[in-house]
């Protein structure tokens, strides 16, 4: 199962996630979007966006010269094409205006396709004014091992009688290195319960010396 956004980010109870990927297989989940916690002033207030649950580095989306996605319905997906057969689908969208200027973006088409046979793959082809660091950012339940082609994300339990799926993300491991951040969730509280266990990771991908355009592909299969 695929799931991918578009709109804009000045939607009502938006989150900065223009492009957002959620992945399930065999109904459970994979890649996944966080949810929100329980409902607090700040969560309508002015600083809405410094909780991280509502942040861009905190969805399966990149991060552009060290740059988040920025807020209000002007920061949006264009140019959406989706396109379906027997296989599955594929939905592609312009992000490039869901970033401030700052961000160098000259192009940056973001490809997701489904094929129910042989997994996902995403592709961010960009254009860029300049490049210092591009972060790609995968969030998870799974427990997270690297390999020579990628990472494996390992089935937990998350409580309940429920799990995770399990999988794994390919990609060009050379030109890639990966960090990852757990946050345990003892003391996080979700609108509606917990639904992802002890901890969530953050995978963070990021490109060594990119070109000033090129092609991002990930590869996500069981």
């Amino acid at each position: 199962f695929l799931a991918v956004k578009g709109g804009n980010n000045g939607e009502s109870h938006n989150h900065n996630d223009i492009g957002n990927l959620v992945v399930f297989i065999d109904a459970k989940p994979l890649i996944i979007d966080i949810g929100v916690e329980e409902y607090t002033a700040k969560t309508f207030g002015p600083d809405r966006y410094d909780i991280w649950t509502m942040r861009s580095d905190h969805h399966t989306v990149p991060t552009i010269n060290g740059i988040e996605q920025a807020t209000g319905a002007d920061f949006q997906a264009t140019d959406l094409i989706y396109a379906e057969d027997d296989a599955g689908f594929t939905f592609t969208c312009s992000l490039k205006e869901a970033y401030p200027n700052d961000a160098g973006i000259d192009r940056w088409i973001r490809s997701a396709t489904l094929d129910t046979g042989a997994g996902v793959t995403i592709e961010d082809n960009y254009e860029m004014e300049r490049v210092e660091h591009l972060q790609m950012t995968f969030m998870t339940p799974c427990e997270i091992e690297q390999d020579d082609r990628g990472v494996v994300l390992r089935e937990v339990e998350m409580g309940n009688g429920r799990k995770s799926a399990s999988g794994r993300i390919d990609f060009d491991t050379a030109k890639m290195e990966i960090k990852v951040d757990t946050y345990p969730l003892a003391n996080v509280k979700f609108k509606r319960g917990n639904p992802w266990g002890e901890n969530l990771y953050r995978l963070r991908v990021l490109a060594t010396n990119p070109p000033l355009s090129g092609t991002l592909t990930w590869h996500i299969t069981r």
